[in-house]
């Protein structure tokens, strides 16, 4: 159960997925889509996506498309989860830092707007893009954490081991998606759209474990070294099919409202040889959006998405749940608590705020961006708080003849309380800079 468990908190903790997410990531939720701009104003883009993006911030918006467009994204982590000193197994204590960083290409696309009917403002933009959902190329490490076991060796004597066990994760691969957007310019004022994803790619690797230490008879005083090291592969891949629905409104020159749905679905986990594994039962998730420009260069949005994790659900072929964990379940695996615990799914909100300045030259547009999120998880820690997360971005571009570049910086920092043998919270941050390209022909 704990490896099946393990995937689906990876897929579960993000009830948004942000775009190229790292397998370590996942330990947050934040916005989907993809981009720069989209970033460098905290996410708030339902009412904004203009670009090919839109797909998966809102369909709606490919309407807004207005020349063929190819675009490219990638993204680079530095993450660091620092968790408390903790006692485990018998007298195993540490203080645990685990860092690492990834790259990622996660977004490449094009768009193809155009007008069946002249002198008219209907208009069709049809779009494809491969998309990163998930990435799962990560290395990352720990310090060297000290233990301490009592045991009895084969003598019936006690024995006491002593040493550092260090630990490696490596990954390859991600879950990936094709989306087909089809976007409608209804009137001046309206604008429809859909993406079909087809999801799939997979990852493989494992996490490495080397032990240093020495094991001491306590009742003979004599020692033996103890080193040794264990690897624990694993590797699954992906299928699936989803949809996202949208539609973003002008209500003015100055102000828009988008609205995006994306509907549940099936996403099938299945070894690398084509074995099934389990179902994940992904929820539906509900997005909106307004966008207000005060003046022609400065525009201010704001998001907020509801995610109905309460039906977040794993199960295998026999339909035999294993997600959420019953407490009974989760105590067996928390052995030693006597107490039950409070794990529970509950729906997720997420707020968030952006602002786009753009300074306007003779041969340039240099737009500035800032943006913040909060964002709720659908689970309870061990203490029964529910965490939530801070996001801090910002971001600049430049738009010159038919070139768009753009860069953002994402910080996101947060806690909860891992285990019950923690001395205090997990603390988790990263960092994620993103840069964008877009040629318009």
């Amino acid at each position: 159960m704990v490896k099946k468990y393990y995937l689906f908190f990876l897929l579960g903790l993000s009830p948004l997925i942000i775009s190229g997410q790292t397998l370590v990531e996942t330990q947050f939720s934040a916005p989907i889509g993809f981009g720069a701009r989209a970033f460098g104003m905290g996410g708030a883009f339902i009412a904004v996506a203009d670009d090919a993006t839109a797909a998966t911030w809102n369909p709606g918006g490919l309407g807004q498309i207005e020349h063929i467009e190819v675009s490219a994204i990638g993204s680079y982590y530095d993450f660091e989860r620092y968790e408390s000193a903790i006692i485990l197994n018998n007298g195993q204590v540490g203080t645990i830092m685990r860092q690492g960083d990834s790259f990622s290409y996660d977004f490449i696309g094009i768009s193809v707007p155009f007008r069946p009917f002249a002198e008219s403002d209907f208009k069709v933009v049809l779009q494809y893009s491969y998309q990163k959902m998930i990435n799962f190329n990560i290395n990352s490490n720990t310090n060297p954490i000290q233990y301490i076991l009592h045991g009895k060796n084969e003598l019936g004597h006690d024995t006491m081991e002593t040493g550092y066990r260090y630990e490696n994760e490596e990954f390859t691969g991600g879950l990936d998606a094709h989306s087909i957007g089809l976007g409608f310019k209804i009137t001046k004022w309206l604008n429809v759209g859909i993406t079909t994803n087809i999801w799939t790619n997979g990852y493989q690797g494992g996490t490495f474990h080397e032990f240093y230490g020495s094991i001491r008879d306590l009742v003979t005083d004599t020692k033996q070294d103890h080193i040794f090291t264990e690897a624990l592969p694993d590797g699954s891949r992906f299928s699936g099919t989803s949809f996202n629905f949208g539609t973003l409104i002008q209500i003015t020159d100055n102000l828009s409202l988008g609205a995006v749905y994306k509907n549940s679905f099936i996403l099938n986990v299945k070894t690398p040889d084509g074995i099934s594994k389990y179902k994940v039962d992904y929820p539906l998730s509900l997005g909106f959006g307004t966008a207000y420009r005060p003046i022609d260069n400065l525009t201010l949005a704001a998001d907020f998405t509801y995610t109905n994790w309460s039906k977040g659900r794993a199960y295998n072929d026999n339909f035999n749940m294993f997600f959420p964990m019953t407490q009974t379940e989760y105590r067996e695996k928390q052995a030693g608590v006597g107490e039950p615990l409070n794990w529970f799914q509950q729906d997720t909100n997420q707020w968030r705020f952006g602002a786009e300045y753009v300074f306007i030259t003779e041969d340039l547009l240099i737009p500035l961006r800032v943006g913040l999120y909060f964002d709720n998880q659908y689970f309870a820690d061990i203490l029964d708080k529910i965490p939530s997360y801070l996001g801090l971005t910002a971001g600049v571009g430049v738009v010159w003849k038919n070139f768009i570049i753009d860069a953002a910086v994402v910080y996101v920092s947060g806690d909860f309380t891992a285990n019950v043998w923690a001395t205090g919270p997990t603390n988790f941050s990263y960092i994620k800079g993103i840069a964008s390209i877009i040629y318009r022909f």
